[in-house]
């Protein structure tokens, strides 16, 4: 297993992105031999916008991207 650290831009090029880049992102992130690392820093850089916007499935995709990561890193 590939342990992977996404930034932000991945995860938003996932959900927002053109048609071909949301689905190389989304390869990414559907691979089954990858175990995904995040931190409170990427929540901070792709929720807000989302929530304040009021863009629903877009909460919803980094939501659940966040509940399948394998280790959250603590921010010290």
């Amino acid at each position: 297993m590939i342990r992977i650290f996404l930034d932000a831009g991945v995860l938003i090029a996932a959900i927002r992105g053109t048609p071909e880049i949301a689905d190389r992102a989304l390869a990414l992130l559907e691979d089954l031999e990858r175990l995904f690392v995040s931190s409170d820093f990427v929540q901070l850089e792709v929720l807000p916008n989302a929530v304040y916007f009021r863009r629903t499935a877009e909460v919803a995709f980094y939501w659940a991207y966040f509940a399948s990561v394998t280790e959250m890193v603590p921010v010290s």
